[in-house]
Protein backbone atom coordinates (compact mmCIF):
# COMPACT_ATOMS: atom_id res chain seq x y z
CA UNK A 1 0.00 0.00 0.00
CA UNK A 2 0.57 3.52 0.05
CA UNK A 3 2.31 4.67 2.81
CA UNK A 4 0.89 7.61 5.19
CA UNK A 5 -2.21 8.03 2.88
CA UNK A 6 -5.49 6.39 3.69
CA UNK A 7 -8.14 3.97 2.91
CA UNK A 8 -9.42 5.14 -0.75
CA UNK A 9 -13.43 5.70 -1.33
CA UNK A 10 -14.79 2.72 -2.81
CA UNK A 11 -14.25 2.63 -6.48
CA UNK A 12 -13.73 6.66 -6.37
CA UNK A 13 -10.47 5.30 -8.45
CA UNK A 14 -12.20 3.87 -10.99
CA UNK A 15 -9.64 3.69 -14.10
CA UNK A 16 -7.45 1.93 -11.29
CA UNK A 17 -6.59 -1.72 -11.95
CA UNK A 18 -4.70 -4.39 -9.79
CA UNK A 19 -2.32 -5.92 -12.26
CA UNK A 20 -2.03 -10.18 -11.02
CA UNK A 21 0.30 -12.76 -11.78
CA UNK A 22 -0.59 -16.30 -11.58
CA UNK A 23 1.21 -18.34 -8.84
CA UNK A 24 3.47 -20.92 -10.98
CA UNK A 25 2.40 -19.81 -14.06
CA UNK A 26 -0.47 -21.93 -14.49
CA UNK A 27 -4.10 -19.92 -14.50
CA UNK A 28 -5.40 -21.33 -10.66
CA UNK A 29 -4.54 -18.71 -8.48
CA UNK A 30 -3.54 -15.19 -9.29
CA UNK A 31 -1.71 -12.73 -6.97
CA UNK A 32 -1.24 -8.69 -7.32
CA UNK A 33 2.12 -7.78 -8.49
CA UNK A 34 1.21 -4.20 -9.49
CA UNK A 35 -0.90 -1.37 -10.59
CA UNK A 36 -1.99 0.04 -13.41
CA UNK A 37 -4.39 2.51 -15.37
CA UNK A 38 -6.74 1.60 -17.76
CA UNK A 39 -6.50 4.11 -20.98
CA UNK A 40 -8.82 2.90 -23.09
CA UNK A 41 -11.56 -0.25 -23.66
CA UNK A 42 -8.66 -2.93 -24.03
CA UNK A 43 -5.29 -1.13 -23.22
CA UNK A 44 -4.01 -0.98 -19.86
CA UNK A 45 -0.65 1.15 -19.17
CA UNK A 46 1.68 0.11 -15.94
CA UNK A 47 5.40 0.51 -15.58
CA UNK A 48 7.89 -2.01 -17.80
CA UNK A 49 9.45 -3.26 -14.82
CA UNK A 50 6.13 -4.44 -13.83
CA UNK A 51 5.87 -7.58 -16.42
CA UNK A 52 7.83 -9.87 -18.26
CA UNK A 53 6.87 -9.82 -21.31
CA UNK A 54 8.89 -13.64 -21.82
CA UNK A 55 6.79 -16.82 -22.79
CA UNK A 56 4.71 -18.60 -20.29
CA UNK A 57 4.32 -15.75 -17.99
CA UNK A 58 0.05 -14.94 -16.99
CA UNK A 59 -0.99 -11.89 -15.98
CA UNK A 60 -4.99 -10.89 -15.86
CA UNK A 61 -5.90 -7.20 -14.21
CA UNK A 62 -8.87 -6.93 -11.82
CA UNK A 63 -11.04 -4.03 -13.04
CA UNK A 64 -13.81 -2.18 -10.43
CA UNK A 65 -11.75 -3.66 -7.35
CA UNK A 66 -11.56 -2.76 -3.77
CA UNK A 67 -10.93 -5.51 -1.31
CA UNK A 68 -8.15 -7.62 -3.54
CA UNK A 69 -9.38 -10.85 -0.62
CA UNK A 70 -12.97 -10.77 -1.25
CA UNK A 71 -15.58 -10.52 -3.30
CA UNK A 72 -16.64 -6.82 -4.20
CA UNK A 73 -19.72 -7.41 -6.42
CA UNK A 74 -18.06 -4.65 -8.64
CA UNK A 75 -14.84 -6.07 -9.79
CA UNK A 76 -14.51 -8.37 -13.23
CA UNK A 77 -10.84 -9.90 -14.41
CA UNK A 78 -9.47 -9.79 -18.07
CA UNK A 79 -6.75 -11.37 -19.01
CA UNK A 80 -3.65 -9.87 -20.90
CA UNK A 81 -2.77 -10.98 -24.74
CA UNK A 82 0.00 -8.69 -25.23
CA UNK A 83 2.51 -6.91 -23.42
CA UNK A 84 4.20 -4.23 -25.54
CA UNK A 85 7.26 -2.98 -23.55
CA UNK A 86 8.86 0.27 -24.51
CA UNK A 87 12.13 -0.22 -26.68
CA UNK A 88 14.14 2.21 -24.24
CA UNK A 89 13.67 -0.30 -21.33
CA UNK A 90 16.66 -1.36 -19.83
CA UNK A 91 16.00 -3.58 -16.65
CA UNK A 92 19.40 -3.05 -15.34
CA UNK A 93 19.28 0.88 -15.46
CA UNK A 94 16.09 2.02 -14.35
CA UNK A 95 17.43 5.68 -13.97
CA UNK A 96 17.56 5.68 -17.40
CA UNK A 97 14.00 6.14 -17.54
CA UNK A 98 11.36 4.58 -20.57
CA UNK A 99 9.76 2.76 -17.31
CA UNK A 100 6.32 2.20 -19.18
CA UNK A 101 4.27 -1.16 -20.44
CA UNK A 102 1.19 -1.15 -22.82
CA UNK A 103 -0.98 -4.31 -22.19
CA UNK A 104 -3.38 -5.25 -24.53
CA UNK A 105 -6.75 -7.35 -23.38
CA UNK A 106 -8.32 -10.14 -24.05
CA UNK A 107 -11.65 -8.32 -24.61
CA UNK A 108 -12.96 -5.21 -24.17
CA UNK A 109 -14.15 -2.93 -20.70
CA UNK A 110 -17.39 -1.70 -20.50
CA UNK A 111 -17.28 1.60 -18.29
CA UNK A 112 -19.95 1.85 -15.75
CA UNK A 113 -20.23 3.13 -12.15
CA UNK A 114 -17.02 1.37 -11.03
CA UNK A 115 -14.89 1.17 -14.14
CA UNK A 116 -13.75 3.74 -16.18
CA UNK A 117 -11.10 4.86 -18.84
CA UNK A 118 -8.67 7.88 -17.23
CA UNK A 119 -7.48 10.55 -19.96
CA UNK A 120 -4.04 11.11 -20.82
CA UNK A 121 -2.29 14.40 -21.01
CA UNK A 122 -1.23 16.63 -23.61
CA UNK A 123 2.31 15.68 -25.46
CA UNK A 124 4.65 17.94 -23.32
CA UNK A 125 2.68 18.93 -20.46
CA UNK A 126 4.24 19.83 -17.52
CA UNK A 127 2.85 20.10 -13.79
CA UNK A 128 3.87 23.41 -11.87
CA UNK A 129 5.81 22.65 -8.44
CA UNK A 130 3.59 22.32 -5.38
CA UNK A 131 0.54 20.59 -8.03
CA UNK A 132 -1.38 18.21 -5.66
CA UNK A 133 -2.10 14.79 -7.18
CA UNK A 134 -2.70 11.35 -5.86
CA UNK A 135 -0.92 8.31 -5.79
CA UNK A 136 -3.30 4.70 -5.43
CA UNK A 137 -2.52 1.70 -5.11
CA UNK A 138 -2.28 -1.91 -2.83
CA UNK A 139 1.43 -1.24 -1.98
CA UNK A 140 3.04 -1.55 1.27
CA UNK A 141 1.38 0.75 4.35
CA UNK A 142 4.41 1.06 5.95
CA UNK A 143 8.21 0.20 5.39
CA UNK A 144 8.54 -3.23 5.79
CA UNK A 145 4.84 -3.78 6.37
CA UNK A 146 2.55 -5.91 4.07
CA UNK A 147 0.22 -5.26 1.55
CA UNK A 148 -3.13 -4.00 2.47
CA UNK A 149 -6.65 -5.39 1.27
CA UNK A 150 -8.21 -2.45 0.27
CA UNK A 151 -6.99 0.61 -2.33
CA UNK A 152 -5.60 3.01 -0.51
CA UNK A 153 -4.64 6.77 -1.27
CA UNK A 154 -2.56 9.61 -0.39
CA UNK A 155 -2.61 13.47 -1.72
CA UNK A 156 1.34 14.20 -3.33
CA UNK A 157 2.73 17.56 -4.26
CA UNK A 158 4.49 17.73 -7.49
CA UNK A 159 7.90 18.36 -7.72
CA UNK A 160 9.77 20.05 -10.32
CA UNK A 161 12.37 18.25 -12.22
CA UNK A 162 14.99 21.32 -11.23
CA UNK A 163 14.38 20.66 -7.77
CA UNK A 164 14.14 17.20 -7.82
CA UNK A 165 17.30 17.02 -9.67
CA UNK A 166 19.28 18.35 -7.04
CA UNK A 167 21.98 16.60 -5.34
CA UNK A 168 20.74 16.47 -1.90
CA UNK A 169 17.20 15.27 -3.64
CA UNK A 170 17.68 12.11 -6.70
CA UNK A 171 20.09 13.83 -8.45
CA UNK A 172 21.12 12.61 -11.70
CA UNK A 173 18.59 9.42 -10.75
CA UNK A 174 15.89 12.72 -11.73
CA UNK A 175 14.98 12.82 -15.69
CA UNK A 176 12.91 14.92 -17.58
CA UNK A 177 10.82 12.01 -18.88
CA UNK A 178 10.26 11.53 -15.30
CA UNK A 179 8.21 13.47 -12.48
CA UNK A 180 8.32 13.67 -8.94
CA UNK A 181 5.86 13.86 -6.18
CA UNK A 182 6.12 13.70 -2.02
CA UNK A 183 9.33 13.64 -0.85
CA UNK A 184 8.11 15.08 2.76
CA UNK A 185 8.93 12.04 4.60
CA UNK A 186 5.34 11.04 5.23
CA UNK A 187 3.43 10.12 2.24
CA UNK A 188 4.60 8.03 -0.44
CA UNK A 189 4.39 5.01 -2.62
CA UNK A 190 5.52 2.32 -1.82
CA UNK A 191 6.21 -1.58 -2.97
CA UNK A 192 2.90 -2.81 -4.63
CA UNK A 193 2.25 0.29 -6.46
CA UNK A 194 4.54 0.18 -8.89
CA UNK A 195 2.75 0.84 -12.25
CA UNK A 196 -0.19 2.61 -10.58
CA UNK A 197 -0.98 6.19 -11.97
CA UNK A 198 -0.42 9.67 -10.14
CA UNK A 199 -3.61 11.02 -10.90
CA UNK A 200 -4.12 15.02 -11.38
CA UNK A 201 -7.27 16.93 -11.47
CA UNK A 202 -6.48 19.91 -14.23
CA UNK A 203 -9.17 21.72 -15.40
CA UNK A 204 -11.93 19.64 -13.79
CA UNK A 205 -10.64 16.19 -14.82
CA UNK A 206 -8.62 13.96 -14.12
CA UNK A 207 -5.74 12.85 -15.90
CA UNK A 208 -3.23 9.93 -15.52
CA UNK A 209 0.06 12.33 -15.18
CA UNK A 210 3.00 9.58 -14.09
CA UNK A 211 3.58 5.94 -13.51
CA UNK A 212 4.88 4.51 -10.48
CA UNK A 213 8.52 3.05 -11.36
CA UNK A 214 11.03 3.79 -8.17
CA UNK A 215 11.14 5.12 -5.36
CA UNK A 216 13.86 5.03 -2.17
CA UNK A 217 14.55 1.49 -0.35
CA UNK A 218 14.25 0.16 2.44
CA UNK A 219 12.37 3.28 4.00
CA UNK A 220 9.84 4.12 1.03
CA UNK A 221 9.22 7.55 2.93
CA UNK A 222 12.51 9.04 3.15
CA UNK A 223 12.44 12.86 3.14
CA UNK A 224 13.73 14.48 -0.47
CA UNK A 225 13.65 11.53 -1.67
CA UNK A 226 10.01 11.32 -3.56
CA UNK A 227 8.18 8.93 -5.37
CA UNK A 228 9.59 8.93 -8.87
CA UNK A 229 7.16 8.49 -11.69
CA UNK A 230 7.53 8.09 -15.50
CA UNK A 231 6.15 11.35 -17.09
CA UNK A 232 3.03 9.99 -19.23
CA UNK A 233 3.25 13.40 -21.19
CA UNK A 234 6.47 12.40 -22.87
CA UNK A 235 5.06 8.70 -24.21
CA UNK A 236 1.49 10.10 -25.33
CA UNK A 237 2.85 9.82 -29.19
CA UNK A 238 4.19 6.16 -28.47
CA UNK A 239 1.10 5.05 -26.61
CA UNK A 240 -1.24 5.90 -29.92
CA UNK A 241 1.33 4.58 -32.23
CA UNK A 242 1.40 1.35 -30.55
CA UNK A 243 -2.60 1.56 -30.52
CA UNK A 244 -2.26 2.05 -34.55
CA UNK A 245 0.76 -0.57 -34.80
CA UNK A 246 -1.38 -3.65 -33.13
CA UNK A 247 -4.97 -2.75 -34.85
CA UNK A 248 -3.32 -2.58 -38.51
CA UNK A 249 -1.70 -6.33 -37.17
CA UNK A 250 -5.26 -7.40 -35.78
CA UNK A 251 -7.59 -5.85 -38.82
CA UNK A 252 -8.06 -7.96 -41.86
CA UNK A 253 -5.83 -6.59 -44.78
CA UNK A 254 -8.51 -4.76 -47.62
CA UNK A 255 -7.57 -5.47 -51.19
CA UNK A 256 -5.69 -2.71 -52.65
CA UNK A 257 -6.95 0.47 -53.60
CA UNK A 258 -7.71 1.17 -57.39
CA UNK A 259 -7.47 4.65 -58.70
CA UNK A 260 -9.82 4.54 -60.92
CA UNK A 261 -13.32 5.66 -60.25
CA UNK A 262 -14.88 8.81 -61.00
CA UNK A 263 -15.43 12.30 -59.32
CA UNK A 264 -14.83 10.64 -55.63
CA UNK A 265 -12.18 7.75 -55.24
CA UNK A 266 -14.55 4.96 -52.64
CA UNK A 267 -11.44 3.99 -50.30
CA UNK A 268 -13.77 0.67 -49.25
CA UNK A 269 -12.62 -0.75 -52.31
CA UNK A 270 -14.59 -3.71 -52.48
CA UNK A 271 -17.93 -1.63 -53.35
CA UNK A 272 -19.63 -1.50 -56.49
CA UNK A 273 -19.06 1.64 -58.38
CA UNK A 274 -23.12 1.24 -58.80
CA UNK A 275 -23.47 1.50 -54.54
CA UNK A 276 -22.58 5.55 -54.63
CA UNK A 277 -25.17 7.14 -53.07
CA UNK A 278 -26.48 10.62 -54.57
CA UNK A 279 -24.09 13.42 -52.99
CA UNK A 280 -26.44 16.54 -53.88
CA UNK A 281 -28.41 15.05 -51.01
CA UNK A 282 -27.24 17.72 -48.31
CA UNK A 283 -24.63 19.40 -49.59
CA UNK A 284 -21.65 18.33 -47.24
CA UNK A 285 -19.44 20.87 -45.91
CA UNK A 286 -18.63 21.78 -42.36
CA UNK A 287 -20.40 23.35 -39.06
CA UNK A 288 -23.13 24.15 -36.91
CA UNK A 289 -24.52 27.20 -37.41
CA UNK A 290 -24.51 29.99 -34.40
CA UNK A 291 -22.91 26.92 -31.70
CA UNK A 292 -19.72 27.59 -29.99
CA UNK A 293 -16.56 25.22 -30.07
CA UNK A 294 -16.86 22.09 -27.68
CA UNK A 295 -14.57 21.61 -25.01
CA UNK A 296 -11.68 19.17 -27.03
CA UNK A 297 -13.11 15.38 -27.04
CA UNK A 298 -16.22 16.35 -24.82
CA UNK A 299 -18.38 14.27 -27.51
CA UNK A 300 -16.30 11.13 -27.80
CA UNK A 301 -18.65 9.17 -29.86
CA UNK A 302 -18.35 12.12 -32.46
CA UNK A 303 -16.44 10.75 -35.99
CA UNK A 304 -15.53 12.57 -39.13
CA UNK A 305 -16.77 10.60 -41.55
CA UNK A 306 -14.01 11.45 -44.67
CA UNK A 307 -13.20 10.91 -48.37
CA UNK A 308 -10.83 11.52 -51.31
CA UNK A 309 -11.36 12.88 -54.73
CA UNK A 310 -9.22 10.83 -57.23
CA UNK A 311 -5.89 11.26 -58.00
CA UNK A 312 -6.32 15.18 -55.36
CA UNK A 313 -4.91 13.45 -52.29
CA UNK A 314 -5.60 13.63 -49.13
CA UNK A 315 -8.69 13.28 -47.18
CA UNK A 316 -12.06 15.94 -46.85
CA UNK A 317 -14.49 15.75 -44.28
CA UNK A 318 -18.11 15.23 -45.78
CA UNK A 319 -20.40 13.98 -42.51
CA UNK A 320 -20.18 13.61 -39.31
CA UNK A 321 -21.44 10.12 -37.55
CA UNK A 322 -21.47 8.05 -33.69
CA UNK A 323 -19.12 5.21 -32.89
CA UNK A 324 -21.56 2.37 -31.59
CA UNK A 325 -18.97 -0.19 -31.05
CA UNK A 326 -15.65 -1.28 -31.96
CA UNK A 327 -16.52 -1.88 -35.50
CA UNK A 328 -19.88 -0.48 -36.18
CA UNK A 329 -20.49 3.43 -36.71
CA UNK A 330 -23.46 4.88 -37.89
CA UNK A 331 -24.25 7.90 -40.11
CA UNK A 332 -27.05 9.00 -42.77
CA UNK A 333 -27.55 7.08 -45.97
CA UNK A 334 -27.06 10.14 -47.76
CA UNK A 335 -23.37 10.11 -46.49
CA UNK A 336 -20.86 7.89 -46.94
CA UNK A 337 -16.46 6.92 -46.23
CA UNK A 338 -13.34 7.19 -44.48
CA UNK A 339 -13.91 7.56 -40.53
CA UNK A 340 -11.72 9.68 -38.06
CA UNK A 341 -12.02 9.19 -34.89
CA UNK A 342 -11.00 11.31 -31.62
CA UNK A 343 -11.11 13.86 -33.81
CA UNK A 344 -11.23 17.99 -32.66
CA UNK A 345 -9.33 20.27 -35.43
CA UNK A 346 -9.86 19.10 -38.85
CA UNK A 347 -6.61 20.67 -39.90
CA UNK A 348 -3.72 19.88 -37.63
CA UNK A 349 -2.80 16.64 -35.23
CA UNK A 350 -4.49 16.77 -32.49
CA UNK A 351 -2.64 13.48 -30.95
CA UNK A 352 -5.81 12.59 -30.07
CA UNK A 353 -7.16 11.00 -33.00
CA UNK A 354 -6.71 7.94 -35.34
CA UNK A 355 -8.50 7.01 -38.24
CA UNK A 356 -10.05 3.75 -39.94
CA UNK A 357 -11.16 2.67 -43.48
CA UNK A 358 -14.37 1.40 -44.12
CA UNK A 359 -14.68 -1.94 -45.22
CA UNK A 360 -18.43 -2.73 -45.91
CA UNK A 361 -21.54 -0.06 -46.19
CA UNK A 362 -25.00 -0.89 -45.06
CA UNK A 363 -27.79 1.34 -45.99
CA UNK A 364 -31.59 1.26 -44.96
CA UNK A 365 -33.29 -0.40 -47.56
CA UNK A 366 -36.31 1.75 -47.59
CA UNK A 367 -33.80 4.70 -48.40
CA UNK A 368 -34.25 6.65 -51.07
CA UNK A 369 -31.61 8.97 -52.39
CA UNK A 370 -33.96 11.35 -54.13
CA UNK A 371 -36.94 11.12 -51.13
CA UNK A 372 -35.38 12.26 -47.63
CA UNK A 373 -39.38 12.60 -47.12
CA UNK A 374 -39.67 9.04 -47.21
CA UNK A 375 -37.38 8.71 -43.92
CA UNK A 376 -34.85 5.90 -43.18
CA UNK A 377 -31.69 8.21 -43.67
CA UNK A 378 -29.72 6.18 -42.06
CA UNK A 379 -26.34 3.89 -42.43
CA UNK A 380 -24.06 1.54 -40.67
CA UNK A 381 -20.33 1.61 -41.21
CA UNK A 382 -18.31 -1.34 -40.50
CA UNK A 383 -14.71 -0.76 -40.06
CA UNK A 384 -11.31 -2.45 -41.34
CA UNK A 385 -10.10 -2.86 -37.96
CA UNK A 386 -11.79 -2.59 -34.12
CA UNK A 387 -11.59 0.96 -32.60
CA UNK A 388 -10.01 1.25 -29.15
CA UNK A 389 -12.15 3.33 -27.09
CA UNK A 390 -10.04 6.40 -24.54
CA UNK A 391 -10.71 9.42 -22.81
CA UNK A 392 -10.79 10.84 -26.53
CA UNK A 393 -13.15 7.86 -28.03
CA UNK A 394 -15.92 6.25 -26.75
CA UNK A 395 -19.02 4.26 -27.58
CA UNK A 396 -22.50 5.99 -27.76
CA UNK A 397 -25.56 4.81 -26.27
CA UNK A 398 -28.79 4.46 -27.71
CA UNK A 399 -32.28 4.64 -26.35
CA UNK A 400 -34.71 1.88 -25.89
CA UNK A 401 -36.76 0.93 -28.74
CA UNK A 402 -39.71 3.81 -29.75
CA UNK A 403 -38.32 6.42 -27.46
CA UNK A 404 -39.78 9.81 -27.77
CA UNK A 405 -38.88 12.68 -25.50
CA UNK A 406 -41.17 15.01 -24.59
CA UNK A 407 -41.29 18.57 -26.70
CA UNK A 408 -38.50 21.18 -25.24
CA UNK A 409 -36.50 18.56 -24.19
CA UNK A 410 -32.99 19.97 -24.26
CA UNK A 411 -30.49 18.38 -26.23
CA UNK A 412 -26.93 19.17 -28.42
CA UNK A 413 -25.79 18.92 -32.26
CA UNK A 414 -22.79 18.45 -33.17
CA UNK A 415 -20.43 19.15 -36.30
CA UNK A 416 -17.77 20.64 -38.32
CA UNK A 417 -20.29 21.94 -40.91
CA UNK A 418 -20.93 25.59 -41.96
CA UNK A 419 -20.88 28.35 -39.15
CA UNK A 420 -23.38 30.36 -40.90
CA UNK A 421 -25.50 30.52 -44.09
CA UNK A 422 -22.75 30.39 -47.00
CA UNK A 423 -20.36 30.64 -44.80
CA UNK A 424 -17.13 28.79 -43.92
CA UNK A 425 -16.15 25.74 -42.61
CA UNK A 426 -15.37 25.29 -39.20
CA UNK A 427 -12.16 23.34 -38.40
CA UNK A 428 -12.88 22.70 -35.07
CA UNK A 429 -15.76 20.31 -33.61
CA UNK A 430 -19.13 22.66 -32.20
CA UNK A 431 -21.76 22.39 -30.35
CA UNK A 432 -24.92 24.18 -29.96
CA UNK A 433 -28.59 23.35 -27.87
CA UNK A 434 -31.35 22.35 -30.04
CA UNK A 435 -34.38 21.80 -27.69
CA UNK A 436 -36.98 18.72 -29.41
CA UNK A 437 -39.91 19.73 -31.36
CA UNK A 438 -42.22 16.83 -30.75
CA UNK A 439 -43.76 15.18 -33.74
CA UNK A 440 -47.50 16.99 -33.49
CA UNK A 441 -45.87 20.53 -33.91
CA UNK A 442 -43.64 19.83 -36.70
CA UNK A 443 -45.46 18.21 -39.08
CA UNK A 444 -47.81 21.39 -38.66
CA UNK A 445 -47.86 23.62 -41.98
CA UNK A 446 -45.70 26.25 -40.84
CA UNK A 447 -42.93 23.74 -39.44
CA UNK A 448 -42.49 20.59 -41.85
CA UNK A 449 -45.82 20.02 -42.38
CA UNK A 450 -45.69 16.05 -44.31
CA UNK A 451 -41.77 15.94 -44.62
CA UNK A 452 -42.20 14.89 -40.87
CA UNK A 453 -42.91 10.94 -39.84
CA UNK A 454 -42.88 9.73 -36.88
CA UNK A 455 -39.36 7.90 -38.04
CA UNK A 456 -37.47 11.68 -37.66
CA UNK A 457 -37.35 13.95 -34.77
CA UNK A 458 -36.80 17.85 -35.07
CA UNK A 459 -34.97 20.28 -33.04
CA UNK A 460 -34.15 23.76 -33.20
CA UNK A 461 -36.54 26.10 -35.01
CA UNK A 462 -36.27 28.83 -33.01
CA UNK A 463 -34.29 30.58 -35.61
CA UNK A 464 -30.80 30.96 -33.68
CA UNK A 465 -29.06 27.49 -33.76
CA UNK A 466 -29.38 24.62 -36.62
CA UNK A 467 -27.20 21.69 -38.12
CA UNK A 468 -25.94 22.32 -41.31
CA UNK A 469 -24.50 21.53 -44.30
CA UNK A 470 -21.25 19.22 -42.88
CA UNK A 471 -23.38 18.55 -39.56
CA UNK A 472 -25.56 15.35 -41.84
CA UNK A 473 -25.40 11.61 -40.21
CA UNK A 474 -23.69 13.52 -36.91
CA UNK A 475 -25.58 13.04 -33.68
CA UNK A 476 -28.23 14.60 -31.75
CA UNK A 477 -27.04 13.68 -28.51
CA UNK A 478 -29.67 14.31 -25.08
CA UNK A 479 -28.41 13.50 -21.88
CA UNK A 480 -31.35 11.34 -19.92
CA UNK A 481 -31.43 9.22 -16.69
CA UNK A 482 -30.45 6.26 -16.98
CA UNK A 483 -29.47 3.27 -13.81
CA UNK A 484 -26.17 4.24 -12.91
CA UNK A 485 -27.24 7.92 -13.14
CA UNK A 486 -27.42 10.47 -15.76
CA UNK A 487 -26.24 9.15 -19.31
CA UNK A 488 -25.99 10.69 -23.20
CA UNK A 489 -27.72 9.06 -25.37
CA UNK A 490 -27.54 9.78 -29.47
CA UNK A 491 -31.32 10.17 -30.36
CA UNK A 492 -30.85 11.75 -33.68
CA UNK A 493 -28.86 11.34 -36.83
CA UNK A 494 -28.78 14.62 -38.76
CA UNK A 495 -30.69 14.35 -42.09
CA UNK A 496 -31.88 17.33 -43.58
CA UNK A 497 -32.80 21.00 -42.83
CA UNK A 498 -34.07 24.34 -44.84
CA UNK A 499 -31.60 26.27 -47.31
CA UNK A 500 -31.17 28.62 -45.17
CA UNK A 501 -30.20 26.74 -41.79
CA UNK A 502 -31.60 28.38 -39.14
CA UNK A 503 -34.74 29.42 -40.62
CA UNK A 504 -37.51 30.20 -37.64
CA UNK A 505 -40.10 27.33 -37.56
CA UNK A 506 -37.60 25.42 -40.08
CA UNK A 507 -36.12 23.01 -37.23
CA UNK A 508 -33.03 20.55 -37.90
CA UNK A 509 -34.05 16.84 -38.65
CA UNK A 510 -32.77 13.88 -37.44
CA UNK A 511 -33.63 10.43 -38.10
CA UNK A 512 -35.06 8.73 -34.96
CA UNK A 513 -32.30 6.38 -33.91
CA UNK A 514 -35.16 4.81 -31.60
CA UNK A 515 -37.39 3.72 -34.23
CA UNK A 516 -34.66 1.56 -36.07
CA UNK A 517 -32.77 -0.15 -33.10
CA UNK A 518 -34.28 -4.03 -34.46
CA UNK A 519 -32.69 -2.95 -37.48
CA UNK A 520 -29.13 -1.68 -36.09
CA UNK A 521 -29.01 -4.60 -33.93
CA UNK A 522 -30.21 -7.49 -36.40
CA UNK A 523 -27.29 -5.60 -38.87
CA UNK A 524 -24.67 -5.14 -36.40
CA UNK A 525 -25.03 -8.81 -35.32
CA UNK A 526 -25.25 -10.53 -38.23
CA UNK A 527 -23.39 -8.34 -41.38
Amino acid sequence: RVIGGTEAPRNYWKWQISLQLAYDDTPNYFYHTCGGSLIASQWVMTAAHCVDATQGKIYRVALGDHNLYENDGTEYFIPVSRIIVHEGWNPSDLGNGNDIALLFLESSVHQNGYIEIIRLPTAGAYLSNGFTCYVTGWGLTRSGGSIPANLQQAPLPVVDHATCSQGDWWGYYSKDNMVCAGGDGVRSGCQGDSGGPLSCEVNGLWEVYGIVSFGPAPICNTYKKPTVFTRVSVYTDWIYNQWRSLSAVLSNSAEPCKFQLAKKLWKYCTLAQTTKVNLSFLDRIRRVVGGTEVVPNSWPWQISLQYTYANAGGWGHTCGGSLLNARWVMTAAHCVDFVALGEHNLYKHDGTEYYMFVDKIIMHEGWKTNGYANGNDIALLHLTGSAHTSYYVQFANLPAKGAVLPNGYPCYVTGWGLTENNGNPSIVLREAPMPVVDQKTCSTPEYWNDYVTDRVVCAGGEGTFAGCQGDSGGPLSCQVEGEMGPIWQVRGIASFVAYACNLYKKPTVFTRVSAYIDWINQVSFTA
